[in-house]
């Protein structure tokens, strides 16, 4: 599968300047929390694990929506890059790609916006983006030592896990100060331990991503054209 390799440099700290609880692109992200979500350097907890989400909450702003639409319009736009990079450095044959990184075929927490209200859809965004965040650690270790000249793609999932980490910052917000939600079960997913199950694991995590990231865009996108938000 051909294609265009660039360094997609996504600017993460861009949307966070203007508000203290995005601060450094983690700022408000509990201890605790961070804490778990730095797990991903060693491994990917398997199992479901409650964590209380609000100890040691920084100030957070009231730009929380505006800055959220606009880091999921950043994800949408370089997600299918992100994609197409991965697939061209695993050495997959080109007629096995389709099978190999069957969407359908992943462990990705589940998401359907239709059945939930706001609060039910933020949380269910928070466990997703936790998830993204210790599986793209995973991904990012394992082509670090697999193909650590691919420089393009190292730095394209280091800038996404980055405004990934961002969301997660402000997703915390919205769920500690407006629904006032203090503990989430979050699922970390299942770890691959052969090398051709990690890329194909790969694959397909970064394969359903691309689908989820532009249906979460047009929720939002739809919700701001009708005056709603999602915090």
């Amino acid at each position: 599968m051909g294609v265009v390799r660039m360094s997609a440099l996504l600017d993460c700290s861009s949307l966070c300047s203007s508000d203290p609880c995005c601060s450094s692109c983690t700022g408000a992200l509990p201890i605790l929390l961070l804490h778990h979500l730095k797990l991903v350097a060693a491994r990917a907890l398997p199992h479901d694990s409650s964590s209380p989400i609000c100890q040691d909450l920084r100030h957070c702003g009231d730009n929380i929506p505006a800055q959220l639409h606009r880091q999921f319009k950043m994800l949408n736009v370089s997600a299918n890059l992100l994609f197409q990079t991965y697939v061209s450095y695993q050495n997959f044959n080109t007629e096995d790609v389709h099978a190999l990184c069957n969407p359908h075929s992943t462990d990705f927490p589940a998401f359907n916006a239709s059945r939930f209200d706001h609060q039910e859809r933020a949380v269910q965004l928070f466990q997703i983006f936790v998830y993204l965040n210790s599986t793209l650690g995973n991904i990012t270790q394992e082509q670090t030592m697999l193909n650590s000249n691919a420089q393009d793609l190292l730095d394209l999932l280091g800038n996404t896990t980055a405004i990934i980490k961002a969301v997660i910052s402000n997703l915390t917000c919205s769920l500690c100060n407006h629904f006032h939600v203090t503990s989430v079960d979050l699922y970390y997913g299942k770890p691959a331990r052969q090398i051709f199950d990690q890329k194909k694991k790969g694959c397909r995590v970064l394969h359903k991503y691309t689908q989820f990231i532009s249906e979460v865009t047009n929720i939002l996108a739809h919700l701001h054209r009708h005056g709603h938000r999602l915090s």
